[in-house]
């Protein structure tokens, strides 16, 4: 079996690649990757690709479309980020997807792509319809999510006129070791391990705390995502979430928990977004339901584990 991986070094890339390679012993796992990154999870073979390049995204798989699955998670997934660059957002998101799908498609790719998009697609979901199921309508609030709903129109599109299976991935938020301190967990667990270390002034700055959201471990993730690639329904989304709906302020406070030493916890004003979806929690029923899968990693182990990897990142 032969598996290519876009964004494959990123967070959960790398942590996908590990995953299956365990799983999947003989398989071949390629990547692509930009030209400025680093290659530091191992790979059978990889190419230096920009998928916005769109002749050499065409000359790339016009030489080589021989692969059994596609994960495609390459992307500018973080939403302050498309609100500073909003063009370069739908660029990578949007057009980097045309290209990538319109490449496949007439390189005669017959395998199964795997299209991650994103639970915030949703957008502010009312109250009663949490939580909320794939047939609720889709409503972006940012150009990230925006993005992503735009490029899973495009795959649904190309279904239909494609030789090759599309499955569809909207993802809620997930964390665990490794992740970018772009990111809301893992840049809390890096300042409570910096405080806890003496590095930092034990005050712990937070955006605002009173949402609630639905966290996965980027393992489970992984998981999901093999699932869907063996049993998942071609041209199907499906939420990948743990069903649970966890206050901001319970994760701070596990969070702040792993120090040792008191920490304050301070709002700072210029962390709060101009769009925030008050509550988010999603249904797996389908997921469950197609392929057997479930979340199994619980929030709290994942949150420690997450300072425990800043701490040994910051005494290195």
């Amino acid at each position: 079996m032969r598996i290519l991986v876009t964004g494959v070094t990123g967070f959960v890339g790398q942590h996908l690649v590990r995953a299956w390679h365990q799983q999947f012993p003989t398989a071949e796992i390629w990547g692509v990757l930009r030209e400025e990154e680093n290659r530091a999870t191992p790979l059978h073979g990889h190419f230096t690709l920009d998928l916005t390049d769109d002749a050499a995204v065409h000359h790339q798989f016009s030489q080589d479309c021989a692969f059994d699955w596609i994960v495609h998670l390459a992307a500018q997934s973080f939403v302050p980020e498309s609100f500073a660059h909003p063009q370069e957002t739908w660029q990578v998101n949007l057009w980097g997807t045309f290209h990538l799908l319109e490449a496949l498609r007439q390189g005669a790719f017959q395998g199964r792509l795997l299209f991650v998009g994103s639970g915030g697609e949703y957008g502010k979901v009312e109250e009663d319809h949490l939580p909320v199921h794939e047939q609720h309508p889709l409503r972006p609030l940012d150009p990230y999510t925006a993005s992503k709903a735009a490029a899973e129109m495009l795959c649904s599109q190309y279904r239909h006129m494609a030789p090759f299976d599309i499955v569809l991935a909207r993802s809620f938020n997930h964390s665990g070791p490794g992740q970018s301190p772009q990111f809301v967990v893992a840049n809390f667990a890096r300042q409570v391990a910096q405080i806890d270390l003496g590095q930092q002034e034990p005050v712990l700055t937070v955006g605002n705390i009173e949402v609630t959201r639905d966290f996965l471990d980027v393992r489970d993730v992984v998981e999901a995502y093999r699932c869907l690639l063996e049993r998942g329904q071609s041209g199907e989304a499906y939420n990948v979430c743990s069903g649970r709906e966890v206050p901001l302020a319970e994760v701070i406070a596990t969070l702040v928990g792993c120090a040792s030493r008191p920490i304050e916890v301070r709002i700072d004003p210029t962390r709060l977004r101009p769009t925030d979806a008050p509550r988010v929690c999603g249904s797996h029923e389908k997921l469950t339901a197609h392929t057997g899968w479930q979340p199994q990693r619980d929030i709290t182990a994942t949150l420690r584990e997450a300072v425990a990897y800043w701490k040994s990142e910051l005494t290195r």
